[in-house]
C-alpha cells in the first residue's frame, strides 16, 4: 500500500476468543499500521457515545465537575425490547460477550476514565 492513508475499520466480534483476536490483529499488523485499525462496536460508534468524551473534557461546565470528587455513582441502564430470539448472531457469539463486555463495560469506561492527554482516539484508549 504504497499511495493514500488506508484505514482498516472492523466491527466486532474480532475472532472469538482471545488466541484468534491475537492471531487476527498480528495478521493485519504485518500489512498495517496500528493507527490505521479501528475496532469499533455499532453502539459505541452511536453520536452521544462517540461525542461523551468531548461533552465531558471540552465543556467548560461539565469538565470541572465530572470527576470521582463530586460523583458518588454511575449507573447505567441496558433497557432491550428486542429479545435475543430474534438475532442468529448470538447463537454462536453469546448476549452476554456482546452486551456487557463491549456496550456496558466500554460506556463504563468512558464515563469514569481520568482526563487523557488528548482527544485523539489513541490517546482516549489508552486512558480506558
Amino acid at each position: 500500500m504504497k499511495k493514500g492513508w488506508n484505514r482498516i475499520i472492523i466491527e466486532k466480534p474480532f475472532g472469538f476468543d482471545a488466541l484468534c483476536s491475537h492471531w487476527l490483529t498480528k495478521a493485519l499488523l504485518s500489512k498495517f499500521q496500528e493507527k490505521q485499525l479501528y475496532r469499533i462496536d455499532h453502539l459505541l460508534g452511536r453520536n452521544l457515545i462517540e461525542n461523551l468524551t468531548v461533552l465531558r473534557f471540552s465543556n467548560l461546565i461539565f469538565e470541572p465537575l465530572w470527576s470521582r470528587t463530586y460523583i458518588r455513582s454511575i449507573q447505567v441502564i441496558l433497557s432491550e425490547e428486542m429479545g435475543v430470539q430474534s438475532g442468529r448472531y448470538f447463537d454462536g457469539y453469546g448476549i452476554i460477550r456482546d452486551i456487557v463486555h463491549s456496550h456496558i463495560l466500554q460506556t463504563i469506561a468512558l464515563l469514569a476514565m481520568e482526563p487523557p492527554i488528548s482527544l485523539n482516539g489513541e490517546d482516549i484508549r489508552n486512558e480506558k
